[in-house]
Order: C-alpha cells, then structure tokens, then sequence
C-alpha cells in the first residue's frame, strides 16, 4: 500500500467519526507509519516530515498532540461506517 493508497483508505473510515482535520492527521500518521523503521513518537514524527516540506521538530509536535488528545478514541474512530 503506497502513502496516497494509506491516506484514502484512513480518510474513508474516519469521515463519519472525526473532525476532518483529525482524519487528515491520522491518515497522514498511518501513511508514515508504514515507513517506520522503529516504534516511537519521534521516528513517527520524522516519517511523516520525510514526505512533505514542513520541518521534521513540527511534525513530532503534531503526532505528540495527536496522540495526547483525550477528545480521540482510537477505536471509535477506526470502528468505521
């Protein structure tokens, strides 16, 4: 599955459950997922900035706040339609 294939796929699960600006994060952090060689915030962070032109220390910021929002439910947002 290619980054473009991850993003369409999170975004067709999540549109009903999530803010589309939350659903866009995800899909951007499951795309970089797939590039990980390792499992923390910080390689997720570098992932993610590996394919777009915003800086590597903002992209760890922003999977930090992702994964510390308390208004988001993992599995309620995955459980889909």
């Amino acid at each position: 599955m290619d980054r473009k294939d991850a993003i369409a796929w999170v975004l067709s699960l999540c549109a009903h459950t999530l803010q589309r600006s939350q659903a866009k994060t995800l899909s951007e952090l499951v795309a970089g997922a797939l590039g990980m060689a390792r499992a923390s915030l910080a390689e997720l962070g570098r992932c993610v900035s590996a394919c777009g032109p915003v800086s590597t220390r903002h992209c760890i910021k922003r999977v930090d706040r992702f994964v510390g929002n308390r208004r988001i439910e993992p599995a309620e947002a995955m459980r889909g339609r």
